[in-house]
């Protein structure tokens, strides 16, 4: 399952990041790593590559996975809050 994935890096640009970083965790995500952006922040691609190694998987908000969609990559999820 995807949220007990031991490589599973979150990032959120919302108000307030560790929100969002929480409920994953009571979803039962364990981890890796949080990456809190500014709300609004825009996204490029190399930078949201970076926020993960190969074999990591990033999950984001919908809001941040719209940013997103011209250039995401397979191991990239998001969850609608």
């Amino acid at each position: 399952m995807l949220l007990n994935s031991q490589t599973l890096v979150a990032m959120a640009g919302i108000g307030h990041p560790p929100r969002f970083f929480s409920t994953l965790e009571a979803c039962g995500a364990r981890l890796l790593n949080t990456v809190p952006l500014a709300d609004h922040q825009a996204l490029s691609q190399a930078q949201v590559a970076g926020f993960t190694a190969p074999g990591q998987t990033l999950i984001m908000t919908e809001k941040d996975a719209v940013k997103c969609r011209a250039f995401a990559r397979d191991n990239w999820w998001y969850l609608p809050v």
